[in-house]
């Protein structure tokens, strides 16, 4: 005689085979996530903490697991449904964040995509075992992988060009006052001996984020109250900043005193002092905000005779867990067919280099190291001269194909390289083609200005390959229609080639325009495009 098993009488006789489904679908949604992040820890100084956190953030979860509440009995419907639809809809999200990610990989949007699907599918997932009490318990290791995320790029360029003006400023008062005299030009100490650029000098400003980072991770391993850990972040943030201004005083000091090679050799040991002396204090003020609280009793263990599932039928529970882990397997494979569909109507455009002019005046310089490690090019030149009314400065790049190239080539524009150098932005001023033979060249053009003087900067982006649909030449705007746009053609980047000419003119855009076009004429030689599918 058969008799009916209670829910939980079940999970005694079955393995909750749900339970590793979704675990599974939520790892895979997290490995996604640190894929895509990956780039920017590994390409961008600023964020090379970054490789750390998910580690710290598995150790944090691992201490949250040890005091985790007792799983609750079982929800009501209403409840249950509602996991379900979050966990369900963090899955179902992948798939166009997915598509939007392959056709833009530096899209910083994307990366905050991907981190609300790990925390949606998470919590949801938490919650569906242990109740709301679970996914409140396990939130705080979760926001620290939020640390790790690169920021909004208007953001990040407001507070990193913010922090390293109000870095020189003080730093100029400070060398007055030690009788060192010094001016200021935007990120630009001017001494007696040359300009020294704060993204020199004072590298160390990169800090505040790791700082952040490091400040919610200590306040959560000694599980401090909000408000405390408010007031570690606070403290820590400041104490960076307070660091790396006596650190750039002391590098402009010896600069002046000793020259270059004395910077060079107390630049990198000087930022380690910084960091050293930064974490001390976010150690010590974390032990002082401590609270000396009663430990809280551990929960029981659970074992497979307990109510483990909110659900109050685990089949169903597993049959949807099932549903969800092979919607992501379905995405990840419909994307990739998606592109490679899209990938037969690419066309190769026409193949172009640079002849560099043989002239006198115009000089090669050595690329700084440090440009070399953040970009990692495969072909790459650095000329200056001085060419009619003014001077000019013209970087050429290359990258082969590579999920990579887009965000490589696009962390070289004007927006970002100039204003570290002490350049203001004042206008954008558009976008341009330059017909030369056969090549229809895009660019975008702005203008910059320090003091008195006038800049006007001229990037080109060249993508290697496009489909027959869009026109050659056509100027790539990066707005969000844009960046859509490339989804529904299913154009992925492969291969880029960038130009950036800044010249330094007393004349107005209209003729610095003229110059640049006239100059590219002569250095650019196009040969004839070879149609590979």
């Amino acid at each position: 005689m058969n008799v009916a098993l209670s829910p939980a009488e079940h999970l005694r006789k079955a393995p909750a085979i749900w339970l590793w489904w979704g675990a599974a679908a939520v790892c895979f949604l997290w490995a996604r996530a640190i894929d895509q992040w990956r780039v920017e820890w590994t390409i961008n100084a600023q964020y090379a903490y970054g490789w750390g956190v998910p580690f710290l953030a598995c150790y944090l979860f691992w201490k949250r697991w040890q005091d985790r509440p007792a799983v609750p009995s079982i929800a009501s419907e209403p409840r249950r449904l509602g996991c379900r639809l979050l966990f369900g809809a963090a899955c179902f999200l992948f798939l166009p964040v997915r598509l939007i990610e392959v056709a833009n990989p530096d899209w910083r949007l994307v990366s905050w995509a991907y981190l609300f699907l790990g925390l949606l599918a998470t919590l949801s997932f938490l919650a569906m075992r242990g109740g709301l009490r679970w996914a409140a318990h396990f939130t705080a290791p979760l926001v620290l992988l939020a640390t790790a995320v690169p920021w909004p790029t208007p953001l990040e360029q407001r507070l990193t060009q913010g922090l390293m003006r109000a870095v020189a400023g003080i730093t100029v008062e400070l060398l007055h006052w030690g009788g060192i005299p010094a001016a200021q030009q935007g990120n630009v100490l001017i001494l007696a001996n040359g300009p020294l650029g704060i993204n020199q000098a004072c590298s160390g400003v990169r800090s505040f984020q790791a700082t952040l980072m490091a400040a919610v991770f200590l306040g959560e391993l000694w599980r401090l109250q909000i408000g405390r850990r408010l007031w570690l972040i606070v403290i820590g943030t400041l104490a960076a900043f307070s660091f790396n201004v006596v650190r750039t005083f002391f590098l402009a000091w010896t600069n002046a005193a000793g020259g270059a090679g004395a910077l060079l050799a107390w630049h990198d040991p000087a930022g380690y002092v910084v960091l050293g002396l930064t974490l001390i204090v976010l150690f010590g003020t974390a032990h002082l905000l401590q609270r000396r609280n009663a430990k809280a009793d551990r929960s029981r263990t659970i074992n497979a005779g307990d109510a483990a599932c909110s659900f109050a039928n685990p089949l169903s529970a597993r049959r949807w867990t099932l549903y969800f882990a092979g919607w992501l397997v379905l995405a990840e494979v419909a994307t990739m067919a998606w592109y490679r569909s899209h990938e037969r109507n690419y066309v190769r455009q026409p193949a172009w280099e640079i002849a560099w002019p043989a002239e006198a005046g115009w000089v090669f310089q050595p690329i700084p190291e440090e440009i070399q490690l953040v970009l990692r090019f495969n072909e790459g030149k650095f000329a200056h001269a001085k060419a009619e009314a003014g001077q000019w400065w013209v970087y050429a790049f290359r990258w082969a194909p590579g999920r990579a190239s887009a965000q490589l080539a696009r962390n070289h524009t004007p927006t970002i390289c100039l204003p570290a150098s002490g350049l203001q932005l004042e206008a954008d001023l558009g976008a341009g083609v330059l017909r030369i033979g056969a090549l229809d060249l895009p660019y975008r053009k702005y203008v910059f200005e320090r003091g008195p003087e006038k800049f006007y900067a001229f990037f080109c982006l060249w993508e290697e390959r496009l489909p027959r649909v869009q026109a050659a030449g056509a100027v790539e705007d990066m707005s969000r229609r844009s960046r859509l746009q490339a989804v529904v053609e299913g154009r992925r980047h492969l291969g880029q080639q960038v130009v950036e000419v800044v010249i330094e003119s007393r004349e107005s855009a209209d003729g610095a325009e003229k110059q640049f076009q006239r100059m590219l004429q002569k250095m650019i030689h196009a040969r004839p495009a070879v149609d590979k599918t």
